[in-house]
């Protein structure tokens, strides 16, 4: 299930997806979305999400996730293969 939403100033779509604890990144006239975050398996470690939320990215093309039942706040750079907890955690 989809719970944040949101378009880069390119037109990228991001989506939040709490079922596959993922983020994925629909780039314009596409129709296959890419994981930029989370590997589809709930947990707490770095490469994980746990019922992602919220959504945004910065101007500098960092993806920020909420990543709701880990309570924190991970910053993933573009195509990284885990985050960096920016807020939260444990």
């Amino acid at each position: 299930m989809s719970y944040g939403l949101y378009v880069d100033s390119s037109g990228t779509l991001y989506v939040s997806d709490n079922t596959y604890h993922r983020v994925t990144k629909w780039l314009r006239n596409t129709i296959i979305g890419i994981v930029a975050a989370g590997n589809g398996i709930a947990g707490s470690t770095l490469e994980q999400l746990d019922s992602p939320q919220g959504v945004w990215v910065d101007g500098s093309g960092n993806l920020f996730v909420a990543d709701t039942l880990n309570h924190r706040v991970v910053k993933w750079t573009n195509n990284a293969t885990s985050g960096i907890v920016v807020a939260g955690g444990q």
